[in-house]
Parts: C-alpha cells; sequence; structure tokens
C-alpha cells in the first residue's frame, strides 16, 4: 500500500456526506450498500460517532482531528491509520495494536504500525 497518496473513494456521494458533516445522509447511504472502501482516504476532521462502522474499510485513511468516540474499531484493519489529534475516548482498538502506537500516532501523527499475531501452542508436538 502507499500510504503517500490519499485518493478518492469510488463511492463519492457517501464521501461528501461524511466530508460535509452530513451524519443523516450518510448513515442513509450506508445502510443501503455492502462495504465502504475508505482506505488511503482523507478523513480529516470527520464526525464518526454513532456510525455503523462495521461497514468502512478504514486502513490507511487519514484521520487527523476526527472524531472515533465510542466506536468499536477491534475488527478493523488499522495499519497506517494516522490519527494525529483525533478524539479517541472509549475507543475500542485492534489487540494488534499497541497503545503506545496509537498515543504516538494521537500525538504526532505517525501511521499505526500492526504488530503481528502471535500464536500460542498448548504444547505437545
Amino acid at each position: 500500500d502507499n500510504y503517500g497518496e490519499l485518493r478518492l473513494p469510488w463511492d463519492e456521494e457517501t464521501y461528501a456526506s461524511l466530508r460535509r458533516g452530513d451524519a443523516r445522509a450518510f448513515k442513509h447511504l450506508l445502510s443501503s450498500r455492502g462495504m465502504v472502501d475508505f482506505s488511503n482516504c482523507n478523513l480529516r476532521g470527520v464526525d464518526l460517532r454513532g456510525v455503523n462502522i462495521k461497514k468502512v474499510r478504514l486502513k490507511g485513511a487519514y484521520m487527523k482531528g476526527a472524531d472515533l468516540r465510542g466506536l468499536d474499531l477491534s475488527r478493523h484493519d488499522l495499519e497506517g491509520v494516522s490519527l494525529h489529534g483525533a478524539r479517541i475516548s472509549g475507543v475500542f482498538f485492534p489487540s494488534n495494536i499497541s497503545p503506545a502506537e496509537i498515543m504516538m500516532s494521537v500525538q504526532t501523527g505517525t501511521r499505526l504500525r500492526v504488530l503481528p499475531a502471535v500464536v500460542i501452542g498448548l504444547g505437545g508436538d
């Protein structure tokens, strides 16, 4: 993935409603779609509170100043996401991203690095 270049999503109508801050239109449009791919998109300052985030891909998104309070992002691939200045109170992050990594991104805007999955054996060969 090239995180240096932000892109416009294929679903520009949904993206435009989110960027305008029209939560009602965004939720309505989202309800009639499958997945919405906002990976590597500029989501600076968007308010995602109360949005059914399960249908939104966020990998590599630029989310400076976004309001994510209370979201469950635990099943999302957040590799490459930048959270500089984002509001993250109450966010449930994936277990493969360390709290230090999240705070570094919120404080300095670094892109999130995802830890590799660790499989723990239960003994025996």
